[in-house]
């Protein structure tokens, strides 16, 4: 359907084109943001993923602290792991999900340093 013929259709219900503008205009940014979502949903799934790719490895979220003296401390994330040489490690961040990329970090460049072996 082309969009001369979907604004027409849509208008049938009384809406003035400038209304009708308006709703396509809102409807093109909740579309936008829906994907940005999904998006950052697929990182932290990859990043969960990167972690545990060993097997062994885990990662436990914790609870945020919103009174945690330091902003960078407010979340964080444990891990066991071969990257963590098999002894628990935190990783903070502000947010949990920072706390996640960090560790997901932490494994990437373990497994980049130890591929040939």
């Amino acid at each position: 359907m082309d969009a001369k013929k979907f604004v027409n259709e849509l208008g049938d219900n009384g809406d003035t084109r400038g209304q009708l503008f308006a709703r396509i205009t809102e409807l093109s940014r909740l579309n936008l943001e829906a994907r940005e979502e999904w998006g950052n949903l697929m990182g932290i799934i990859g990043d969960i993923e990167q972690i545990r790719y060993s097997e062994g490895n885990s990662v436990t979220i914790l609870c945020e602290n919103p009174d945690a003296e330091e902003i960078d401390k407010q979340a964080a994330v444990d891990v066991n792991a071969d990257f963590t040489d098999w002894d628990d490690a935190r990783y903070w961040g502000q947010t949990w999900i920072i706390a996640l990329a960090k560790a997901a970090e932490a494994s990437r460049i373990f497994n980049t340093d130890n591929s040939n072996d």
